[in-house]
C-alpha cells in the first residue's frame, strides 16, 4: 500500500489510513469518504463483513478497491458481487491505482456537474417518466423538468443544459424536435432515447 500512499500524496489527495476493519468502519462513519482502498486481509474481521457493513450505511455509494496479491477468481467474483468497485493486484498496483483513482474523482466531477445542470426530459410515457425520476433521484439529481411533448417544452420558453428526448413521441418526430432544440440552444447536450 506504500505505492498507493505515495501516489495519493503526489496528486495532493487527502487520505486517512486505518489499522483494522473496525477502525476503518468508524472513520467512514465519522468522515465524508470518497474512496476506499483496502487490503483483502485485515485485523478485526474479514473483508466480506467489512463490505457488507459499508453497504448497510447511508454512504454505500463509496467505491471500494481491494488490493491483493491473491488472484483467486472465485474470491474476486464474490467481492465484486458484494459491490466492490474493482480488485487490484499488487503486481500492477502503481498503474492500476493511478488509473482507477483518477477515474473515480473524474466521475465525481461529472456527477457534480450533472447535479448542477438544468435538465429537460421529453417523454410521453408515464411509466418511463417514473423510472427516470426514480433513477435521477437516487443520484440526487433534482433540477429536472418533465414534458409530455416538444410542443409543451417550446411553450415553456425555457432553455436547458441537457435534454433527454424520447425519439418515439405521439404526433411528433424526435429528429425534428432535436433539430429545433439545437437551433435554439446550440450549446446544450441532447440524449436521444428509443
Amino acid at each position: 500500500m506504500q505505492n498507493g500512499r505515495k501516489y495519493l500524496k503526489r496528486k495532493n489527495y487527502d487520505y486517512i489510513a486505518a489499522d483494522s476493519f473496525n477502525e476503518a468502519y468508524n472513520l467512514i462513519k465519522e468522515y465524508d469518504i470518497d474512496l476506499i482502498i483496502t487490503s483483502l486481509y485485515g485485523k478485526g474481521g474479514d473483508i466480506e463483513d467489512f463490505i457488507k457493513n459499508i453497504g448497510y450505511m447511508a454512504s454505500n455509494e463509496i467505491p471500494i478497491f481491494i488490493v491483493t496479491s491473491d488472484n483467486d477468481h472465485e474470491k474476486k467474483k464474490n467481492l465484486l458481487n458484494l459491490g466492490v468497485f474493482d480488485y487490484l493486484l499488487k503486481d500492477d498496483l502503481k498503474e492500476e491505482i493511478t488509473k482507477h483513482v483518477d477515474a473515480v474523482f473524474q466521475d465525481d466531477e461529472y456527477m457534480k456537474n450533472l447535479k448542477e445542470a438544468k435538465i429537460a426530459i421529453i417523454d410521453d410515457n408515464s411509466f418511463d417518466c417514473t423510472l427516470e425520476k426514480d433513477m435521477l433521484a437516487r443520484y440526487g439529481i433534482q433540477n429536472v423538468d418533465y414534458y409530455n411533448s416538444g410542443k409543451e417544452l417550446f411553450n415553456s420558453n425555457k432553455k436547458y443544459d441537457m435534454y433527454l428526448i424520447d425519439m418515439v413521441l405521439e404526433n411528433e418526430f424526435g429528429k425534428t424536435l432535436i433539430r429545433q432544440i439545437r437551433r435554439n440552444n446550440i450549446n446544450s447536450s441532447i440524449i436521444a432515447v428509443t
